[in-house]
């Protein structure tokens, strides 16, 4: 946010007098339009200044920038505790005086505090006088602990779970987080909140309550950590509790707690409207939890499934009987979460393990990509022979992937994927993927390769790959690689591309899916491709077409082809300082002859007139008009309507209305 600032005294909250914002309204003098909008608006505006998500934002500073802007948003923000309450961040605070931080407080007035950071032997006296004084009003508690493990038993046990165990009538959030040292496994010998905390939507406190005494809160949760030391047992008997629970997460490394416990209860509620599960622990915990938690009924809710186990030396070899039981349940959360989400696009990862206490992904699937569209998956080598067996990717036609370090022990799992149509692959095994791909004859249907890290060392590989393709019946039709890799290919590479039945060697921007609104999008953003025959469509039947040249768009003759194919286009839409190098190749190369409508676009700092100094876009577009009259090829309309005309001169205005059958669009009001 960029303000402008005025030399103002300071006025400390305790001694501003109440007043009347509107009369201020009045009073201030100011041509600045923001000055008009109601009190209501500007706090909104405000506190949309003190949200969280953005660590690098500085809340706290940009709310006291604000109030030094003029008097009536300091008043307006000193008279609001709303916007002072969420700036309790404790990293703010960790060299300031009593007398700032006693400041802000005061400022907060009666209403609900947001109070985040992380916790030390600098923030903790101040965090536990500012729980002790303010607790009725704590809306969020989101702490990060950074003490060793004798400053967390004296201060987290020894001050801050008394104050647990009092009401919490605002608290809607509570995540205490421990970065060092082993998670306390104590009780809690009293009910958490005394078991009143009627707004609590979000919870993640390391340590055990028992879920009978705490049931009241329990059953507004919608989201819920539970750590190791939590039996199964006493799990269970929580998520009974939980009714309305949308976001659960159980991390259960210990092993002593699952081993040699053996549960079932047919009992347990279903987890209706559950839309996230993220188990990480040793396989017989993971085991026990997927067998006991039922499948939810409305599955369609469930958007993001993650199941990882230990990386524990003493887990790496399972007896057979828990591998079988874990495959099973994997399995059938797996199938019903595909059944309700038949993907068409899948994004596959491989990833490496580092440490002996890193966790290692056994499946990992999320919905993005417009809701039942796609999914990321991530998933253990032990789960592809039951996928394999499976027709869980039969509806697949998008597969996004990056080979890892054994692309070969996915090759069973690649056959999976045989509608795959679109094939998009980052990362340096792209030559072992083609060996795989070739041997075992995998993506029948394949017809758009997506190459998005170009290795010109791979390139003769990747043209081995195509012509056997096309030697075996089943040719590609579209390639595209990375617009800025382009150059880097050599005659040679360009001859044997224009040899291969299906593809010539045009490199033009991708048209099959224009952007909506092609001018928030970067002109080298844009794919180039290798597309097949010129004359077919889509480009073909193009007839609008929408461009933005910046101010150095890459050589704009290596577009040429492009622009030949779309021979149909009746309407053409240009912005960008590179305008006028489009309107030359039109004039010297006879594109676009059945052009119609010609309309200039202005992009902000890239409006261009024709008294500039940098470029002529009018002149040059009055050239490339006067020279399609005089060819036969008039264009009917020029429209102007959403250019920066005030630019144009009276010459070039005399000049365009002698233009035989040209009409020109001005905005209103010209």
């Amino acid at each position: 946010m960029s303000l402008a600032f005025a030399s103002l005294t300071f006025l400390p909250s305790s001694t501003q007098s109440p007043m009347d914002l509107t009369s201020l309204l009045k009073d201030e003098e100011s041509p600045c339009t923001v000055q008009s909008l109601p009190p209501e608006v500007l706090l909104q505006i405000f506190l949309k200044n003190t949200e969280l998500g953005d660590s690098s934002h500085h809340r706290l500073n940009t709310a006291r920038y604000t109030s030094q802007v003029c008097r009536l948003w300091r008043v307006n923000l000193l008279g609001n505790g709303s916007v002072w309450g969420r700036l309790l961040e404790l990293d703010y605070y960790r060299r300031s005086g009593d007398e700032w931080k006693n400041e802000v407080l005061s400022r907060s007035r009666d209403a609900l505090l947001w109070i985040t950071g992380s916790l030390s032997r600098l923030t903790a006296p101040w965090l536990y006088s500012v729980l002790d004084k303010k607790w009725q009003n704590v809306q969020i508690l989101d702490i990060q602990v950074l003490t060793t493990n004798v400053t967390w038993r004296l201060y987290y046990q020894g001050k801050l779970w008394p104050l647990l165990c009092r009401d919490a009538p605002s608290l809607e959030t509570i995540y205490l987080r421990r970065v060092m040292g082993q998670v306390p496994s104590e009780p809690c010998s009293a009910a958490l909140f005394n078991g009143v905390a009627p707004r609590l939507r979000d919870f993640e406190i390391p340590l055990i309550f028992h879920p009978i005494e705490n049931r009241l809160w329990l059953s507004t949760l919608h989201g819920l950590t539970l750590f190791a030391h939590h039996t199964i047992p006493t799990i269970i008997s929580v998520l009974r509790s939980t009714p309305l629970l949308r976001r659960l997460k159980l991390h259960g490394n210990m092993k002593e707690n699952s081993s040699r416990v053996e549960y079932t209860d047919p009992s347990i509620a279903q987890l209706r409207h559950l839309e996230w599960l993220e188990l990480i622990g040793c396989p017989a915990y993971l085991m026990l939890v997927l067998e006991l938690i039922p499948l939810p009924t409305r599955r369609p809710t469930l958007r993001k499934l993650s199941v990882a186990t230990c990386h524990h030396l003493s887990c790496s070899d399972p007896p057979p009987q828990v591998i079988e039981r874990m495959q099973w349940s994997f399995m059938k959360w797996i199938q019903a979460y595909v059944e309700d989400f038949p993907p068409k696009c899948i994004s596959l990862e491989e990833r490496m393990v580092h440490g002996p206490d890193s966790s290692l992904d056994i499946i990992s699937i999320e919905s993005h990509w417009n809701g039942t569209e796609g999914l990321t998956l991530t998933m253990s080598l032990a789960l592809i022979p039951a996928l394999v067996a499976s027709s869980l990717f039969s509806t697949v036609q998008e597969l996004r992937m990056q080979p890892g370090s054994s692309p070969t022990l996915l090759a069973p799992l690649y056959k999976a994927f045989h509608s795959v149509t679109e094939l998009s692959v980052d990362g340096i095994r792209i030559k072992e993927l083609f060996d795989l791909v070739d041997q075992f004859s995998l993506f029948p249907h394949l017809r758009i390769l997506r190459w998005n890290q170009l290795m010109v060392t791979y390139f003769p590989r990747m043209l081995d790959f195509l012509e056997r393709r096309a030697a075996a019946g089943s040719p590609l039709s579209v390639l595209y690689l990375p617009p800025k890799e382009v150059h880097r290919l050599s005659d040679l590479h360009k001859s044997r591309l224009d040899r291969i039945p299906g593809l010539v060697s045009d490199f033009i921007v991708k048209l099959t899916t224009l952007p909506r609104n092609l001018w928030e999008e970067s002109f080298d953003d844009i794919s180039c491709a290798i597309t097949c025959r010129s004359d077919s469509p889509p480009f073909s039947a193009i007839e609008e077409l929408r461009v933005f040249l910046p101010r150095d768009p890459f050589d704009l003759l290596a577009l040429l082809p492009l622009y030949k194919a779309l021979r149909s286009i009746k309407h053409l839409v240009v912005t960008g300082l590179g305008t006028g190098a489009l309107f030359n190749h039109m004039h010297d190369f006879s594109l676009f002859l059945h052009l119609d409508v010609l309309e200039l676009y202005s992009h902000g700092a890239d409006t261009i007139d024709d008294r500039s100094g940098e470029e002529y876009i009018i002149p040059i577009a009055i050239r490339l008009l006067e020279h399609r009259v005089s060819t036969g090829y008039p264009i009917s309309l020029l429209d102007l309507s959403s250019f920066d005309v005030a630019g144009v001169s009276d010459v070039s205005k005399e000049r365009l209305e002698k233009i035989a059958g040209l009409s020109v669009k001005y905005p209103e009001g010209e």
